[in-house]
């Protein structure tokens, strides 16, 4: 739940506030996302629409960091190692069959967001369609 839901990185009563006003709706957006998610994988081919894209996104983020923390990934040695446990094709263990799981949500999601780039206005289109605003 920690990367999920990080704390506010000042202590006292104003933070401990605002968690307590923002946990819940927190919360429900990333059910949401992960809902949404489900939904989409469970109707075969998974085909998304610009919209569904970034709900997707973040549930793929949501899991990645909480298979991260299962697999202990702390630093960039630590990912490489789960990166290669998972390229050892031995899903033997619990922990070799997250690493192959949290080796493909990365490859789906940097997929996802490539295609999302992909269809972002070019800086010359955005400056052009605000001229004469």
């Amino acid at each position: 739940m920690a990367r999920l839901l990080p704390d506010a990185h000042e202590d006292g009563e104003e933070a401990r506030q605002l968690r307590r006003l923002a946990e819940g709706s927190l919360r429900e957006s990333k059910i949401s996302d992960l809902r949404t998610a489900r939904m989409l994988l469970e109707s075969g081919t998974v085909r998304l629409k610009e919209e569904q894209a970034p709900a997707f996104g973040r549930a793929l983020n949501d899991l990645r960091l909480t298979l991260s923390v299962r697999l202990g990934i702390e630093d960039d040695a630590d990912a490489r190692k789960v990166h290669q446990l998972a390229a050892s094709g031995a899903s033997r263990s619990t922990e070799a069959f997250m690493a192959e799981i949290y080796t493909f949500i990365t490859w789906l999601q940097e997929s996802l967001f490539s295609a999302m780039l992909d269809v972002l206005p070019d800086d010359e289109e955005q400056e052009g369609g605000h001229a004469g605003r």
